[in-house]
């Protein structure tokens, strides 16, 4: 597939510097070598680029080139794929230029924060990471924010030896997100009291037999600097404590009458949740006045159940996504009717996940129009005839007959998302874009479409449709994979800061 263009709420940009000074510097600096580029300044053979590049370099000052190497390590996402040390990845690789760039390198603490550790049941634990390159990170890094992937069939022991070293420095935490096994969750219960610095921090297991003779998790609840909690049990509901008095984030898998619980006591200072039901065989009470949770603060809400919008006040509610059923498509503008009429939130940003339903999406954009962002992230199961009937019926029709009304005018984004081996009928596709580009009153002005799996090549005459909608103006990506994966992943709010 290919990147058509760009827009800031999907992950494909380079992100702007900092606002301090040696940031600026650093994206001047930037800026000049993409000048000199375009000028004619570096010329088409490698090496003398290399040499010119390496040139400028040297005469670069050195916390201007210390900003310069941190925008050279990996984001998260991309280094807790990797399964093995590799010293050719940044930041450890900057260490084997020169004499220079190693003690820079080596000085600058925030290049050595971020550490990802990943065992595999194929992988031999004792030489993916070893102990002592670990220690050498620990002790270059100031802060830490550690991923950590355990294994429960995998070699216990070089496990725990590295988790052992970095549980002495846990003073330094600034985030922890473990995949606990069976023998690391023996080794939790050392780190009460001992986090000051903990901010966000995530929990899930390796694999069912990692939860056996757990009861519950209470070694962060005194945890006095955590605002960002989430844990994802999987395998069977085990209660999870933290200071929820002041959680500004929240995600937590389990019943309804446990997520009541605890969304009573977090309410005041919620700003984002996603609320996942799971294990959860008991009725539900019936909704009522005194049983109306108030999320006064919250901004940003996802559901796996649209039920829960009838126990829930949100007036500051701007962004919402929501799992619904095949069952359950026909009573969503209902649902969000009674939000609505209980809430009075400025919401603009509504994401749906399953089988695309046409009228109920459109019933509910024409009852909250202050909507201007709708995605779509269609189920796996859903029909093929689902989708088509969906983007057909939020084209513009632009015949003769004009008493049949645009859908949604007010929508500035329309953007699609396929988890599963779906493909997009593009024909209908581009005529729905071209439709809402080219009707008067039609704010359409971002649309995308995101393919989890590869998708086959797009034919030339509507790729060269696409390209022309680009160059009009209209901000377009196509595009497939983890990239994909990830954009779709912040529509539905999963943490940014592990995703």
């Amino acid at each position: 597939m290919r990147l058509m263009s760009e827009f800031s709420d999907l992950p494909f940009r380079l992100p702007p510097p900092p606002a301090a000074s040696p940031s600026n510097a650093c994206w001047n600096f930037y800026s000049a070598v993409v000048t000199s580029s375009q000028m004619g300044g570096f010329s088409s053979h490698p090496l003398q680029n290399f040499n010119r590049l390496s040139s400028v370099l040297e005469r670069t000052p050195p916390e201007l080139l210390s900003e310069i190497f941190l925008w050279t390590l990996p984001l998260t996402r991309e280094a807790t794929r990797r399964a093995k040390f590799h010293a050719t990845d940044s930041p450890w690789v900057l260490t084997h230029v020169n004499r220079r760039w190693r003690a820079i390198a080596i000085s600058n603490p925030s290049l050595w924060s971020l550490v990802t550790i990943k065992y595999l049941p194929s992988s031999n634990p004792t030489f993916s990471f070893p102990l002592p390159m670990v220690e050498t990170q620990i002790a270059r890094a100031r802060k830490l924010r550690i991923h950590f992937h355990g294994c429960e069939t995998a070699d216990s022991l070089p496990q725990i030896a590295v988790f052992q070293c970095l549980v002495a420095h846990a003073s330094r935490w600034e985030e922890l997100c473990l995949l606990l096994t069976s023998q690391l969750v023996l080794l939790l219960a050392g780190l009460r009291d001992r986090v000051p610095l903990l901010q966000r921090l995530w929990i899930e297991w390796d694999q069912p037999k990692s939860q056996a003779g757990m009861e519950s998790i209470d070694c962060f609840e005194t945890a006095p600097s955590l605002v960002d909690a989430g844990v994802s049990n999987t395998f069977r509901s085990i209660p999870f404590r933290v200071p929820v008095q002041q959680l500004t984030r929240y995600q937590f898998d389990g019943p309804w009458e446990m997520h009541r619980r605890i969304l009573l006591q977090v309410a005041p200072s919620l700003i984002e949740a996603r609320i996942i039901i799971s294990f959860d065989n008991d009725p539900w009470p019936n909704p009522d006045g005194s049983g109306i949770i108030d999320l006064t603060s919250l901004r940003r809400l996802c559901v796996t159940h649209p039920d829960i919008l009838n126990y829930i006040r949100t007036p500051r509610l701007e962004e919402i996504a929501v799992h619904f059923a095949k069952e359950e498509e026909k009573a969503l503008p209902t649902y969000f009717v009674t939000i609505l009429s209980r809430s009075r939130c400025p919401l603009r940003k509504l994401c749906l996940v399953g089988e695309p339903a046409a009228h109920p999406t459109a019933d509910i954009l024409r009852n909250i129009p202050s909507i201007v962002e709708l995605s779509i992230i269609i189920s796996p199961r859903a029909a093929d005839t689902a989708v088509d009937a969906f983007i057909s019926h939020f084209a513009v029709v632009t015949g003769s007959d004009s008493t049949i009304p645009v859908v949604a005018p007010h929508l500035r984004s329309i953007l699609f998302g396929c988890r599963g081996k779906k493909h997009i009928n593009y024909t209908l596709y581009l005529a729905m874009v071209k439709a809402r580009r080219k009707a008067v009153g039609c704010a359409l002005e971002r649309t995308a479409l995101l393919f989890k799996h590869s998708q086959p090549k797009l034919n030339p005459s509507i790729l060269n449709e696409l390209d022309i909608l680009r160059r009009e103006g209209l901000q377009l990506v196509i595009t497939e994979g983890s990239e994909a994966s990830h954009a779709m992943k912040v529509w539905t709010l999963h943490p940014r800061w592990i995703n």
